[in-house]
């Protein structure tokens, strides 16, 4: 009976570690599954100090310092990701070509995305390349190339064409647009919507 008490110290003990590991990993990954770790030593059964700050979270390996030893440790593990189904463009909306899929843990450069509502591409995102705040941005409310409805105010009359943006750009902002084959600076006032004052 003595010596499951002891037996049961002891994992708890050296569970404490793992889970301060896991803890460590999940503070900055909340959807990593990490099923193994391993150290190039046994943990020690009595310990006072666990110290985690050589870690790196973007590595799956890394030094931890356990009272005034050293151990490198590596963690096996997965994560949840969106993943793309096929290439996606530069301004193409995420959402639909997507899915949300466990992926072996590795580098990421930059943080992982899990709501991609209303994000466009960034760069081109290649099939099954992972989603990442780097390679995505939020949907503009006007697109490069995008046929504008232009709100041309003078004092005593307004004046309604169309025109073509020449950059992207969201509400409040001033973007370049062609006109008449001329270029001017609009200011966006609505999803889709101009004005020149």
């Amino acid at each position: 009976m003595h010596w499951l008490i002891i037996t049961s110290l002891f994992s708890l003990l050296f569970a404490d570690i793992n889970s301060k590991i896991i803890n460590f990993y999940k503070y900055y990954y909340p959807k990593i599954h990490i099923k193994q770790i391993i150290s190039n030593k046994p943990f020690p059964n009595k310990y006072k100090k666990v110290d985690l700050s050589m870690l790196n979270p973007k590595l799956s390996n890394g030094l931890i310092k356990i009272d005034n030893s050293y151990y490198s440790i590596k963690i096996d593990a997965t994560i949840l990701a969106y993943v793309a189904n096929k290439t996606i463009k530069i301004n193409e909306f995420i959402e639909p070509n997507v899915s949300l899929k466990e992926i072996k843990f590795r580098v990421f450069y930059s943080p992982l995305v899990y709501n991609v509502k209303n994000l466009v591409a960034k760069q081109i995102i290649s099939k099954n390349g992972v989603i990442t705040k780097n390679n995505t941005k939020k949907a503009p409310d006007v697109f490069k190339n995008q046929s504008v409805q232009v709100i041309i105010k003078s004092p005593n009359i307004d004046i309604i064409t169309s025109a073509v943006a020449l950059n992207d750009g969201n509400v409040g902002e001033f973007i370049k647009i062609k006109l008449n084959n001329k270029i001017l600076n609009a200011q966006i006032i609505k999803p889709g919507v101009v004005t020149i004052k």
